[in-house]
């Protein structure tokens, strides 16, 4: 029998390379003794295919929680000054993390004024 050539390109996107080994994997486990990939390491690749599924699916996850994290921070810290209730009303409120103030707190620091 003719040994046939077969060319697969491997895709540069992680989820799209984790769906194709998972094909080849299936496919050899279908195909038996009889499948040409026998002893070449298939149950490694197996082994490296599951840990990189669940790694993906758990960063996907963590993605979603951190962009989440991060709009509920922009929403505490509020668009403006004058979106009352938020951090930045409360420091112009309250006079501070304003840049008036923090050039006035540079210039009693170069006069040697004690901050505490």
């Amino acid at each position: 029998m003719a040994r046939k050539t077969l060319r697969v390109e491997i895709p540069k996107n992680p989820e799209e390379c984790i769906k194709l080994a998972g094909k080849v994997i299936a496919k050899h486990l279908a195909d038996g003794a009889a499948s040409p990939l026998t002893g070449i390491g298939m149950a490694d690749m197996a082994q490296k295919q599951t840990v990189a599924d669940q790694q993906n699916t758990l960063s996907g996850t963590l993605y979603s929680q951190a962009e989440k994290a991060t709009q509920n921070r922009d929403l505490a810290l509020g668009g403006d000054t004058s979106t009352d209730g938020t951090v930045r009303f409360s420091s112009r409120q309250c006079g501070i993390f304003s840049w008036e103030s923090f050039a006035a707190m540079k210039r009693l620091c170069r006069i040697g004024a004690s901050m505490s």
